[in-house]
């Protein structure tokens, strides 16, 4: 893979929230005061997109990335395998902006 992008996630609110990593579909309790990385890989240049709420934060990846995700040196979700390559979307739209589309937005 020709890029490659990493991010870090402090949840630093004083509950727990709930982590989504889309467009899998992948839920995760993020505790207080945890960070979780994120590292992706991709053919070609994009970014990650975030949003935040009271009580979640989800995590977007774009066309063609695929990551893996580590709260305290522990991969979560993947395991021994690699989550497949993001679909593409529709030219114009970003992966979060087409799951709206089509699942409408998230009432948070």
């Amino acid at each position: 893979m020709k890029y490659r992008s990493s991010i870090k996630i402090t949840n630093t609110s004083q509950k727990a929230k709930t982590l989504f990593l889309e467009p899998w579909g992948e839920d995760y309790i993020m505790p207080s005061g945890k960070t979780f990385e994120f590292f992706a890989k991709a053919e070609r240049e994009g970014n990650f997109e975030i949003e935040f709420s009271d009580n979640e934060i989800t995590v977007y990846l774009w066309s063609g990335a695929t990551v893996k995700v580590f709260c305290d040196g522990e991969e979560l979700g993947a395991g021994n395998f690699e989550r497949s390559s993001v679909p593409d979307v529709p030219e114009g739209q970003s992966v979060s902006s087409f799951l709206d589309s089509i699942f409408g937005k998230k009432n948070s």
